[in-house]
Formats: C-alpha cells, structure tokens, sequence
C-alpha cells in the first residue's frame, strides 16, 4: 500500500511538472525558431464573428484577421502578398484587448496552416504569444541573427 501512494504521489508530481512546462509562454527564442513567418504589420480584425463551437467554458467565435505587411523580417526571400487574412478563435469573455484588433501593430509569428480553407498562414498555437508589441522588432531580429542564420 505504500509504495501504490508512494507511485501515485510521483505520478502527480510528473503530471503536474509536464503540465507547468507544457502551457508557459514562449520566450522570444522559441517563437522565432518555431515560426515559418515574422513579419511587422498591423492587425484587424475583419467581416462578421461566427460561432465556431460551444465548450464548457462558453461559445468560442471565429473572425478573419487581416495583417497588413510593412517589412517581413523572416525569411527575407518571401515574395508573398502584403496582406495575410487567416482566422482566429476566441472567448468574447477575454478582456478585449485580448481579441479585438483594430489597427493593432506588432511583430506577428505565424505558421504554414494546416487547414487549407482558413488560409496558407496561421498564427502560433497556444497562447497569445504569437504577437509581439513592435518596439521589440530589433530583438526579434537580433534573435532571427542568431537562430536562423543558416536558414533559407
């Protein structure tokens, strides 16, 4: 019987440790080595909120967001369009600061979607770490130097 508590005890401690370091935040190194597209711009939303689902916590809406493209920081050989539209989700509960963008500028981290029809780019997952306020812009580069040197 001790030694079941004693497993049980270890198994929380493991659970609880994997939890605490699997949803913090990203630091900036993180955010530059995980995303396929830095750019600096300003975010809106844009059209109409949708209902995207209901979870327990509440109905999570949908909105397009459209990032207007002033300098693409990585890679540099991105020839794409200066305006991403990609849709995000979130909790009209937040604060809204946290999910409704009116001309918000920033340094944006953005991925290769994996759902064709919301877009070829799509923001970090987790978190809201994937936007960074734009006086950081020179770290984000120096970062991008360090990290990405090698990189196409």
């Amino acid at each position: 019987m001790k030694s079941l508590a004693t497993f049980t005890a270890f198994l929380m401690l493991c659970t609880g440790l994997a939890f605490a370091t699997s949803y913090a935040p990203r630091t900036l190194d993180q955010k530059v080595e995980e995303a396929d597209l830095i750019v600096l711009g300003t975010a809106t939303a844009i059209g109409p909120e949708r209902v995207a689902e209901t979870t327990c916590y509440g109905v999570v809406y949908e909105r397009d967001l459209r990032v207007d493209v002033k300098e693409v920081l990585w890679p540099p050989s991105y020839t794409g369009s200066k305006e991403i539209v990609f849709r995000y989700q979130f909790y009209k509960d937040w604060s809204k600061s946290w999910w409704d963008y009116t001309n918000t500028a920033g340094v944006f981290f953005l991925t290769k979607t994996e759902n064709p029809e919301k877009g070829q780019w799509d923001r970090l997952q987790r978190f809201d770490d994937w936007l960074e306020q734009p006086t950081n812009a020179p770290l984000v580069s120096t970062s991008i130097k360090k990290l990405k040197k090698s990189r196409p």
